[in-house]
């Protein structure tokens, strides 16, 4: 904190000379002196190369380098990963799901649609070979020939055996190759116990210690609450944090606690925080830890209590202490997700250089797309800039069943690895069902994984997608298992401090003398040009590092120091037809606005044509920004359709007139009758999205001619308007 507060009250000081102290706290009050605070940001980016992150170190990419999927396993140690037949899994991964087939008659793996994520499981490989070493699920431990250890079975009444939640996570000892700690999460009304691996053990095969097995590390203070492990993260001392999450879904807090693991072992006190929820009752998963160890994101999907029709989603992130395990809140807000037509399905990962967050949220379109988005987290004061990744599909997904044939696509889950993120996609559909033209019809279901860099183009684009496909079977279920991680150790250089500090005031202005400091209380520090010290006086804007000698190993503070850069939160400007004033105005998100009006709302209502201002405040930084309306008088033109096709396709699905925007229309009807004089449709919304082609009780209306009459009265034409009309019913 002695850096943030001598840089507050140098630039304090040189701003205002007449005052003697310093309040660190930003006012909202329209009369206060705006425009002159510095201000401090945590810096979520991976510019110094030097400071590696940890997934990206070779122990930890050879520790998670074989994935296992049905009858596959995926094998990352060469480039690109293959996929290579592993009939030893197949029957350990059949077990786990007949226990999730509910109706026995069902054959194996055909319940669920290709990518499903799998029983929750841990593939363990060798951190120096890549060798793979055993499989870790819920109940039991597998060797790496695939027979269950002498004593690696679990009871199955505490330990669900057939979660795909992240109920288990494997940690190393520290300074020890050969054991391995081993957490599993019970059922409701149980807690998280711990057993040691000894490789050593069954002739080299491994083992669990059985005077090490199942002990209780933490009951949990609810028994209706939901557990979830977050992951494991290095520390700053040559340790490691388990992090695990208690969620009490109709509470309005979830409980984080992060367990200490040294040399020594495990620190059964853990540290512990409550999380108020941005909305109750919440169901949260997808919990994830950066790369760069210092921000937890987790998604959230808010169910009311009275429907469930009306939900939710967003994606939250709280700031993480990797030399104290505390967690807090962070300067990052959350991200509001869409809702689209496949629903709940919605997962989303950091990008492994720290700089973006990837989301799916089933964006399925007609033009056989599949759209990720992607949130640039160094925009995050300009609601992260989202833009649509799309990527191609070879079908067309389905708004609903039809012959058997699946109405929901695949659930989509993102797996880091090195330098790319990994996901599964749908690769075809079952023979004969429809996809549009030009589907590659498939005798059975196929999946594949692809992966995406930040390689091309702008970064994590659609420029980045890998074009090498791991292909999979209709036997594969993708998991997001949480990979093996090792602690820092002395050759390590371990990314530490990092702020970005942003100047308010204009870019013109003479930039201040300044004085960086290092964390206190170590040795040995040298700066990006050489000079030696704990501090140093720079002059000009730039990035700035340090190294120094910590207690295990080397360690680099990083200082970015920049101006603000001026924010639109404004719509374009824009021309309005007279005929629609007045309309409402919302513009983007700020910590308080001041209109010219002296109202204090996001939205504004606009009557006239006119240049409208707004006073506006962001992130420490008042600025100011406007909205000029024009107004022209629109024709009343209405456009009639004389045949629609209601066939999912996403093309003229939906029977409606077109009208103008100068129509304006009141007492609005709409009819359709049959060849025989039965009203089939009729609607007196003019936003409606019209007739789908379906009768009343919902079946699929014949093909062929139907007849439509349309009124309405509007202000705008001199007469009230009325036509009727053929139109034709096609599929």
């Amino acid at each position: 904190m002695s850096l943030i507060l001598y840089l507050l009250n140098q630039l304090y000081y040189r701003l205002f000379p007449g005052n003697k102290s310093i309040n660190c706290q930003t006012s909202s009050r329209p009369g206060s002196r705006w425009g002159t605070l510095l201000f401090l940001i945590l810096l979520f980016s991976g510019w110094n190369a030097r400071a590696q992150f940890h997934a990206q170190r070779r122990q930890e990419l050879k520790a998670n380098s074989n994935w296992f999927h049905g009858a596959h396993r995926v094998d990352c140690n060469q480039e690109p990963p293959v996929s290579i037949e592993a009939p030893g899994y197949f029957p350990v991964a059949k077990r786990y799901e007949r226990l999730r087939i509910t109706d026995p008659l069902t054959p194996d793996f055909q319940t669920s649609f290709p990518g499903e994520r799998n029983t929750n499981m841990i593939p363990v490989s060798h951190p120096l070979t890549g060798q793979f070493q055993f499989a870790v699920f819920p109940d039991q431990v597998y060797n790496r020939n695939f027979g269950m250890m002498p004593n690696g079975e679990f009871d199955p009444e505490t330990f669900d055996p057939v979660t795909s939640d992240k109920h288990i996570a494997v940690v190393p000892f520290i300074n020890d190759t050969n054991r391995y700690y081993i957490f599993n999460l019970g059922v409701e009304g149980t807690g998280l116990v711990y057993s040691v691996l000894d490789m050593r053990l069954d002739n080299g095969l491994g083992d669990i210690d059985p005077s090490a097995k199942a002990i209780p590390l933490k009951q949990w203070q609810y028994s209706y609450a939901n557990f979830e492990v977050i992951g494991t993260v290095p520390g700053n001392n040559c340790n490691l944090w388990l992090l695990v999450a208690e969620n009490l879904i109709v509470e309005s807090s979830f409980n984080i606690y992060a367990f200490e693991i040294t040399a020594n072992g495990i620190n059964t006190t853990p540290v512990t925080t409550k999380i108020t929820k941005a909305f109750r009752p919440e169901i949260l998963w997808d919990f994830q830890v950066s790369p760069d160890r210092k921000t937890i994101a987790r998604i959230g999907l808010h169910v009311p209590e009275d429907t469930l029709t009306r939900k939710a989603a967003s994606v939250n992130f709280l700031s993480f202490s990797p030399g104290t395990g505390q967690v807090g809140d962070s300067h990052l807000p959350a991200i509001d997700i869409p809702l689209h037509d496949f629903g709940l399905n919605i997962h989303g990962s950091f990008t492994p250089d720290n700089g973006f967050y990837m989301v799916n949220n089933g964006d399925y379109r007609p033009d056989k797309m599949l759209y990720l988005t992607r949130y640039d987290l160094s925009a995050y004061d300009n609601n992260y800039n989202p833009e649509k990744v799309p990527f191609a599909l070879n079908y067309l997904i389905l708004r609903q069943s039809e012959q058997g044939c699946p109405g929901v696509p695949p659930t989509l889950f993102f797996k880091p690895y090195n330098n790319s993120l990994y996901f599964n996609i749908p690769f075809g559909l079952k023979a004969g069902c429809p996809g549009g033209e030009g589907m590659k019809i498939v005798s059975k279901d196929l999946t594949a994984i692809r992966s995406l860099t930040g390689l091309g183009g702008r970064g994590w684009d659609v420029n980045g997608f890998s074009p090498d496909e791991i292909m999979l079977t209709v036997q594969n279920r993708f998991y997001t298992g949480n990979d093996v991680v090792y602690p820092y150790t002395p050759a390590d250089t371990l990314p530490d401090l990092a702020l970005d500090s942003v100047f308010c005031f204009d870019p013109t202005t003479p930039f201040p003398q300044l004085t960086l400091e290092a964390k206190a209380g170590y040795s040995n520090y040298v700066w990006n040009d050489g000079t030696a010290g704990p501090a140093k006086t720079v002059t000009q804007s730039g990035t700035y590092w340090v190294y120094y000698t910590g207690p295990c190993n080397t360690r680099v503070d990083s200082f970015r120091l920049r101006f603000r850069e001026r924010k639109r939160i404004m719509p374009p400007d824009t021309v309005i037809c007279d005929q629609r004033f007045p309309f409402d105005v919302r513009i983007g998100r700020a910590e308080f606005y001041l209109w010219d009006d002296n109202s204090t709302a996001q939205d504004r209502r606009i009557f006239k044509p006119g240049t409208y201002s707004v006073i506006f405040e962001a992130l420490g930084c008042k600025q100011y920004d406007t909205l000029r309306v024009g107004g022209m008088l629109c024709p009343c033109n209405v456009s009639v359709p004389n045949a629609f096709s209601p066939n999912n396709d996403g093309l003229n699905d939906y029977f409606k007139p077109v009208m103008g925007l100068g129509c304006v229309p009141a007492q609005y009807s709409l009819r359709i009758y049959n060849r025989w004089g039965q009203l089939v449709y009729k609607s007196n919304n003019e936003f409606d999205r019209g007739w789908d082609g379906r009768t009343d009780n919902g079946t699929p209306a014949d093909i062929g001619s139907y007849f439509y009459e349309l009124r309405f009265n509007t202000s705008y034409r001199t007469d009230n308007y009325y036509h009727k009309g053929e139109l034709i019913l096609v599929r």
